[in-house]
């Protein structure tokens, strides 16, 4: 004789309905959630400030040191170009914008060409392949901040 097949192996319809219930439940609070996020952002735009083409860092680094350290600081909104910095290889430029066109070309012993180029408001990191004397000219449609971290040449 064999026995009756085990009923608690698969949800009862009233269960299964219960969880289809609870995950749509989920999915619109998720979906109102991103929505109200959404919805609620700060689109202010930031007060601007005039480009400033020559460095502002607190402390000006040591052009003997072999640490990495800032060469350069700088914020500004719509186009400029850096005065000329000295920079081992290995450096990094990070930035951030706001606006809706960013990018930054490097020039120098070398062309270095277009280093960043980005749609829309972001930011991130890039690390240039040439060294040297350098020289950075920012295109842009709205205020951007840019850092230069390397060690700092003479």
């Amino acid at each position: 004789m064999s026995s009756p097949p085990a009923e608690h192996d698969q949800p009862a319809p009233k269960e299964r309905r219960w969880i289809g219930v609870a995950l749509l439940a989920l999915l619109v609070v998720g979906a109102a959630a991103v929505l109200w996020a959404f919805l609620n952002q700060d689109t202010t735009a930031p007060v601007a400030t005039p480009a400033t083409p020559s460095p502002t860092t607190a402390d000006a680094p040591d052009p003997q040191s072999t640490s990495p350290a800032v060469i350069l600081e700088l914020e500004g909104e719509g186009d400029t170009a850096t005065d000329e910095f000295g920079v081992a290889p290995g450096w990094e430029i990070h930035w951030e914008t706001s606006g809706e066109r960013f990018r930054i070309d490097g020039e120098g012993e070398e062309d270095l060409g277009t280093l960043v180029e980005h749609t829309g408001g972001g930011g991130g990191s890039t690390y240039p392949d040439g060294a040297g004397r350098i020289r950075l000219q920012i295109l842009s449609d709205g205020p951007w901040s840019i850092e230069v971290i390397g060690v700092p040449l003479p």
